[in-house]
Parts: structure tokens; C-alpha cells; sequence
């Protein structure tokens, strides 16, 4: 019961009508009838008279409509996240293949905000996450263990397979080939990372459900 309602179950009680109220209160009849019918909030003042006039506590008065503005209050802000959730989890599947083509750079091709996104895509993919008890779960933690070092390594070797990037270390620096290599280390990284994403779904989900 919100605090309109409870308002007007009160002055019911004590057999009042509406302008005997609102003449207690020094207000319109109509302030009363916007109280009631949830089309204003009277000031804490008033409700603190309002509790005196209908012999209930203030608390009484006030602790439910609190309670229902906390939890619309969540409410609205599991939504929020849940669809973020669901818009970053579904984002993975697009930058996957592109950051396989950028592994490769067929034709040349490279774009610093493919990696830059990704990792953006998967802070926003985490924060959006609400309830973390479902990671607590040893069994899950090794499942996730076990698929990310599945896939890390299986991207390596995918990695390997590049005759261009092999040919770097013919004839190159030990500098360049460093950060060559911590390069591609990285978008391995981000690939694994995003496939566990994508893979976990049944765990993940059940963190927004918990």
C-alpha cells in the first residue's frame, strides 16, 4: 500500500471527510483529493500533522511508500542493467570476427578501435553483471578456467598460422618483435576473452536471475 492509499484508508477511519482534513491542515480540499489520489506528495510536515489528526505513527505512514519507491527504485535499475547486460553479451558476436580480421590484417587491414571496443564492450559487459554469487560456485569457476585456457591456447596456435607475422622475426628487431608479440598476445587475450563471454552464457545468466 503506497501513501496515497494509506492516506486515504486513514482519514476513512477516523471518519473524516476531505475538507475537514484540509481544514485542520490550513489547505484545500483539492490538495487532499491530490494526495489522496496520488496526483501530489504532501511535505513531511503535513504528513507528520496528517499522522497526528488520524492517531497513527508517522513511521506507519511513511515505511511501506518508502519501501515501494526503494524497490521501483531497483527495479528500474535491474531493467537498466539487464538490458545493457543482454546488448554487450550480444556485441561479442560482432567483434569476434573482427578481431580475427584483425589478427590477420588481411589486405592491410587495421583499426586500433577494434581491440579499444572490446575491451570498453567487456568492463560495460562485467558492470552490468548484478549478482556475482553464481561465480562463487567452485564447479563453475573451473568450467570458465578450463574454457578460457582452452581457447587462449587454441588462439595461439590459430596465431601461429599467420605466415606474415612469422616472417617478422627473420628479419626484425628484438624491440619490434617484443612489441609485435605482446601485440598479438593481447588481441589473443581479447578474442579468448570474448568467446569465454559467449560461451558462459548459462552461467552468466544465471547471475542476472539470482
Amino acid at each position: 500500500m503506497n501513501l496515497s492509499e494509506k492516506l486515504k484508508q486513514c482519514r476513512k477511519k477516523s471518519h473524516m471527510t476531505q475538507s475537514q482534513v484540509a481544514a485542520k491542515l490550513n489547505v484545500s480540499r483539492k490538495t487532499v483529493s491530490g494526495w489522496e489520489n496520488d496526483h501530489s506528495m504532501p511535505d513531511i510536515i503535513n504528513i507528520a500533522k496528517m499522522s497526528d489528526i488520524y492517531h497513527t505513527s508517522l513511521d506507519d505512514l511513511v515505511r511501506e511508500n518508502e519501501l515501494a519507491h526503494s524497490n521501483k527504485t531497483y527495479s528500474n535499475q535491474n531493467k537498466i542493467f539487464s538490458k545493457m547486460h543482454r546488448i554487450t553479451y550480444f556485441l561479442n558476436f560482432f567483434l569476434v570476427p573482427l578481431l580475427y580480421v584483425e589478427l590477420f590484417r588481411p589486405y592491410g587491414f587495421h583499426l586500433l578501435l577494434i581491440p579499444l571496443f572490446s575491451i570498453i564492450n567487456g568492463f560495460a559487459f562485467f558492470s552490468s553483471i548484478q549478482n556475482w554469487s553464481a561465480f562463487k560456485n567452485n564447479f563453475y569457476l573451473l568450467k570458465l578456467s578450463v574454457i578460457f585456457v582452452l581457447t587462449f591456447i587454441t588462439n595461439i596456435f590459430i596465431s601461429l598460422l599467420d605466415d606474415t607475422f612469422l616472417n617478422y622475426f627473420h628479419s626484425s628487431s628484438i624491440e619490434f618483435l617484443f612489441g609485435l608479440a605482446m601485440g598479438r598476445l593481447l588481441l589473443v587475450f581479447l578474442l579468448t576473452f570474448c568467446l569465454l563471454i559467449i560461451f558462459s552464457s548459462k552461467v552468466v545468466s544465471k547471475t542476472l536471475d539470482a
